[in-house]
């Protein structure tokens, strides 16, 4: 009995997190905007989630989240530096930190990898396409680093 209420709590969780995903890409694609709310529901279902599920990794997710956070800020700042102008956004940062919540700490750097991947795969296929594409053109990151946290997590599931 346990096993199916352990079940269906994953599923709804999981359901909840691609929900926020969605919204996400739906919402950056077209606004370049990531909604606080999706990452607060992306975090908070997340941290809910671990503690239930494997609270031994809460921590390690936390500091996950804290580091990830922590780096894409200091990206932006010295790209800012560099170029004048943001190459990440706040919501970027706080979109990966929740999303720590839901993967392990070792397996936030494949979905960072994944998310530029997508990234730099649009850019081409843009750039394919004759869309004038040039460095001070803009490319909202939150859709992709929403789906890598999605695909990270789904491969996680075991």
């Amino acid at each position: 009995m346990f096993a199916v209420q352990a079940l269906n709590a994953h599923f709804v969780s999981g359901l909840i997190l691609a929900v926020c995903i969605v919204a996400v890409i739906l919402i950056d694609a077209r606004c370049f905007i990531i909604p606080d709310w999706a990452c607060l529901v992306i975090a908070l279902t997340g941290a809910v989630t671990v503690t239930t599920f494997e609270p031994e990794t809460l921590v390690e997710r936390s500091t996950a989240a804290i580091c990830a956070y922590a780096a894409f800020r200091g990206l932006n700042f010295v790209y800012r530096k560099w170029s004048g102008i943001d190459g990440l956004g706040h919501g970027d940062a706080k979109l990966i930190a929740a999303g720590c919540f839901w993967l392990r700490a070792n397996s936030v750097a494949f979905a960072v990898l994944l998310a530029s991947v997508s990234a730099l795969m649009a850019v081409a296929i843009s750039r394919s396409r004759s869309t004038r594409f040039g460095s001070k053109s803009r490319l909202p990151f939150g859709p992709h680093i929403a789906l890598a946290i999605w695909i990270v997590w789904l491969s996680s599931i075991g």
